[in-house]
């Protein structure tokens, strides 16, 4: 089904919905394409509260980077905590890419989300934890998650927003002459996405001036078969 009518934009819209859920300690579930900015919407949120963000790419952990190594002490097992899991303070724990993740990896970050807790390690109390999600279409390669586990956190679906992406790009700074394209075309993100109109602006800021005569080098670079005039 579309839910693209009921997706919430990425921008002061979906902040406002993960401040709230920070103040409830409620753990997010943030679903929605890739490349347009679920996960630099949650560093904004948690820079604008003054609390920490620690990020995990679940796609490439290994199960002790997460669970932690199994040590004897006393003649039993615990595990040690990984060092990057927080211990004391606030902040939001950001788990990325949770469908895309091996089940290996899956398993215990959805513990983590939904009991706070994993083996010994517990989320410190001014902690959340929030993961990001692609949708479960044919578009992408991903684990589909249980419907009873799904009903444990705040489900957010997310879109692509121009308007709020346009008001970020001009306070970063971003290459004009991208500000400008997606500015004259409404329907920009329609198949490209928001991270990749952000790289292409990092490319156009790092030609030299000699650079800008030569056709081919920036075709190639932007991955374009032409040049707009």
């Amino acid at each position: 089904a579309d839910t693209r009518a009921t997706a919430i934009p990425v921008g002061p819209r979906l902040g406002a919905v993960l401040e709230l859920a920070y103040r409830a300690r409620r753990a997010v579930l943030l679903e929605g394409a890739t490349g347009i900015g679920k996960s630099e919407i949650v560093r904004r949120v948690a820079d604008s509260l003054g609390i920490r963000t620690v990020v995990f790419d679940l796609s490439l952990l290994e199960p002790p980077d997460l669970v932690g190594l199994p040590v004897i002490k006393d003649g039993r097992t615990e595990y040690a905590v990984p060092s990057v899991l927080p211990t004391e303070g606030a902040g939001i724990l950001l788990l990325e890419e949770l469908n895309r993740a091996e089940r290996y990896i899956q398993q215990p970050a959805l513990q983590l989300l939904s009991a706070r807790r994993l083996h010994e390690y517990e989320l410190p109390k001014d902690w959340i934890c929030v993961a990001t999600v692609n949708p479960e279409t044919a578009e992408y390669h991903v684990t589909a998650l249980d419907k009873a586990l799904r009903a444990r956190f705040l489900q957010v679906q997310v879109r692509a927003d121009r308007a709020s992406w346009l008001a970020w790009a001009q306070t970063a700074n971003l290459h004009p002459g991208i500000v400008s394209l997606v500015q004259s075309h409404e329907r920009a993100f329609d198949d490209v996405p928001p991270r990749t109109w952000a790289y292409a602006a990092g490319l156009l800021d790092a030609l030299a001036v000699d650079d800008l005569g030569d056709d081919v080098l920036l075709r190639d670079a932007l991955g374009l078969r032409s040049l707009p005039r």
